[in-house]
């Protein structure tokens, strides 16, 4: 989710394309009434590090949680299910 809204901010490169290059692509085409020109390379980095950092901490957040879920499913006994209606 994070990777995707960083790469609809500054779209990834083509082959020969520089980090210069795609800033100011990505500027040219920045969809902000207040400021057509688009933020200068300071900002996307701001933004796209701040991505980063989420996307970063969403994963983890999925790793741990997993990791609860591990630890929870260790600690439970099979529950043994009898047929009422047999009886």
């Amino acid at each position: 989710m994070c990777y995707a809204a960083a790469q609809s901010f500054v779209p990834l490169a083509d082959s020969d394309d520089s980090v210069t290059v795609r800033y100011a692509r990505a500027a040219e085409m920045w969809p902000s009434p207040r400021d057509p020109g688009g933020p200068p390379y300071e900002q996307q980095a701001r933004v796209l590090s701040s991505l980063h950092d989420a996307g970063a901490a969403l994963r983890s957040a999925a790793r741990h949680c997993a990791r609860a879920a591990d630890h929870i499913a260790l600690t439970m006994e099979p529950v043994e299910r009898h047929d009422e209606q047999a009886a």
